[in-house]
């Protein structure tokens, strides 16, 4: 009998796109006969992060929401093409469940499996959910939420906590200065900005790099697309021993190699922070209308287990006083990673995958499909 197949629909950030990736190499070890498709946004397949989702790609539209009257009939034609590709998506390659990845390209198929009694799944990361799962899980998809106060937010029992899917790589957490550059001797304060980078961090290190100098800190700086090379100049100058990167492959060597991780927090580094047992600081990004970030971050800080510092009050005195000193403090440090280890889920790409196997087969569960590998 052949395996089930799965689509993986959504995208448009490694935030978004990896927790499939990590879900979708669970569901391939559980029921070994599956098959894995994604339908990824234009920003996943020209980012780094893209080339992380093994499958076979499909075609499907991503309409942007309407900026004002003018827009919406054209958006609503978009939508109509979407849905009715997701339709004929699922009919040709026999789907059994979509698992939406969030964003509005996962709407269409997510509402293509609705219409036609197949299971779907979203997965949603932050604390607060995005607009596109609110819709569906309304409309009967089963959302796999990162935090248990998101049930909260959303409609009867469509939510399960799950945690939020992470990678076997980067769960493979160790400490590796050398594959950076770095040496092993002094500390090292990690600071990454999410797959897209961070423009509002990014300033205010380049501004504190005397600081870092003067410490005697490394830095291991993930600055996004664009900024690594002018950064990493002003480093130079600096005199800190820094690895400027514009993305980071290896998370786990990051993770095990960063003494503090200074960082936004999206609903996936949240998560990776938990798992890990990383001290963090986190600074949310200020711009979401739902404050979804602090939100995220307020979750762990709530148990001890994280700083967070608003980006308007990252001045050079705040960065001075409290980020330099827990860069300092390995006790610290080492009981803030421990308040982080309680919360976090690193077996939540397992979770997620028995949840969709056993969507698909209600009276068959994951736990008895396949032996554990």
């Amino acid at each position: 009998m052949s395996g089930p197949v799965v689509l993986f629909a959504g995208g448009g950030t490694g935030g978004h796109l990896l927790p499939g990736v990590a879900a979708a190499e669970r569901i391939r070890a559980l029921a070994p006969g599956a098959r894995v498709l994604f339908a990824t946004t234009d920003r996943d397949e020209a980012g780094a992060w893209g080339g992380s989702a093994e499958g076979d790609r499909l075609p499907v539209a991503s309409p942007r929401l309407p900026r004002g009257p003018r827009e919406v009939p054209s958006f609503l034609g978009g939508f109509a093409s979407s849905l009715a590709g997701s339709l004929g998506a699922l009919r040709r390659n026999s789907v059994d469940a979509v698992v939406g990845l969030g964003g509005y390209g996962s709407v269409g198929p997510a509402l293509a499996a609705l219409a036609t009694g197949r299971t779907a799944v979203v997965l949603e990361a932050n604390v607060v959910p995005g607009a596109a799962n609110r819709l569906l899980a309304r409309l009967g998809a089963t959302a796999a939420v990162s935090f248990e106060e998101t049930g909260r937010l959303l409609p009867g029992e469509r939510a399960v906590h799950t945690g939020n899917p992470l990678r076997s790589s980067v769960l493979a957490k160790r400490r590796d200065p050398a594959s950076f550059g770095l040496d092993g001797s002094s500390p090292v304060l990690a600071v990454v900005g999410g797959s897209l980078g961070a423009r509002g961090l990014n300033d205010r290190i380049a501004a504190f790099l005397p600081r870092i100098a003067a410490a005697g800190a490394q830095l291991l700086w993930v600055t996004g697309p664009g900024d690594s090379d002018r950064l990493g100049e002003a480093a130079r100058r600096a005199g800190v021993r820094a690895a400027v990167l514009p993305f980071c492959r290896d998370m786990a060597a990051l993770y095990g190699t960063a003494d503090l991780l200074l960082a936004r927090a999206g609903g996936g580094t949240v998560a990776e922070v938990a798992a890990l047992g990383v001290a963090a600081v986190f600074v949310p990004y200020p711009h979401h209308a739902d404050r979804q970030q602090a939100r995220n971050a307020g979750v762990l800080a709530d148990r001890g287990a994280a700083r967070v510092v608003e980006e308007e009050d990252l001045t050079e005195e705040r960065f001075r006083a409290l980020v330099l000193p827990l860069l300092l403090d390995a006790g610290e440090r080492e009981r803030m990673a421990a308040a982080a280890r309680s919360f976090g889920r690193p077996d939540a790409a397992d979770r997620v995958a028995r949840l969709v196997l056993d969507r698909i087969h209600p009276s068959r569960p994951a736990a008895a499909a396949a032996k554990e590998p």
